[in-house]
């Protein structure tokens, strides 16, 4: 789907000629220094994205291999609350991102700057982990009904990654602040690389509950070695 619409794209882009004439009108003024160092800075966050939407995926898929495809749609049907909260807290995040702007620049402590925005972000994502986790029953039964019963445990292990979800939040708005984008690529490496090994282990020791545990648990521990390699960005979540 994501193909045929990017095709599509490209397709009336080009019939405009908004393509041809921005790249070729414009080449000379494409390849500089400038846009060269900004494509640089850049391609760790476009690699990051990819290694992100993956790892939102790469569960549902292991289940499936290890599982069955009924046991997947089970899974899906209790990823899709833990991944929808995040999404509505981070745009919350990217309203108040102009104003930490200015304050920054205007020479405010980014730590403090950081730690002012992202408490009430943080209060609000463990109260929704803590109600996803004990309301995960009546929901599961709610949006899908008595046949997805066995997706609700899932769900209440999954609602701990809105909570760990806002740190990494603070931490990818930490590393764009001080120009360390390789780090959100690095980190995100790292937690990707982790989901799958637990991942592995775990469904096939403990079912559907063990691919929620590995991705709470690899999420958890690549921010915790980041936290141990950068001691400013520790500082933030302390």
């Amino acid at each position: 789907d994501l193909a045929g619409i990017a095709t599509l794209v490209i397709i009336l882009e080009l019939k405009t000629g908004l393509i041809t004439n921005t790249l070729l009108n414009n080449i000379s003024k494409l390849i500089n220094k400038d846009a060269l160092g900004l494509a640089k800075q850049g391609l760790p966050l476009l690699l990051s994205s990819i290694f992100i939407t993956l790892n939102l995926q790469i569960d549902t898929l292991l289940v499936k291999q290890y599982l069955g495809l009924t046991s997947a749609g089970l899974y899906l049907a209790a990823t899709k609350i833990p991944i929808i909260i995040p999404g509505l807290l981070y745009s919350v995040e990217q309203t108040l991102l102009p104003i930490n702007l200015k304050s920054i620049v205007s020479g405010a402590d980014e730590l403090s700057v950081l730690k002012k925005t992202y408490s009430p972000i943080f209060f609000a994502s463990l109260v929704m982990t803590l109600l996803l986790c004990f309301l995960s029953n009546p929901i599961v039964n709610l949006l899908f009904g008595p046949a997805y019963k066995d997706s609700a445990p899932v769900m209440a292990v999954l609602a701990s990654t809105i909570f760990i979800g806002s740190a990494a939040s603070v931490q990818a708005r930490y590393c764009l602040f001080n120009s360390k984008n390789e780090d959100i690529f690095k980190i995100n490496i790292v937690i990707f690389s982790l989901n799958i090994a637990l991942d592995t282990v775990l469904i096939q020791s403990f079912g559907l509950i063990g691919g929620a545990i590995g991705t709470s648990l690899s999420l958890a521990l690549g921010l915790l070695v980041y936290g141990m390699i950068d001691k400013k960005f520790s500082g933030i979540l302390m």
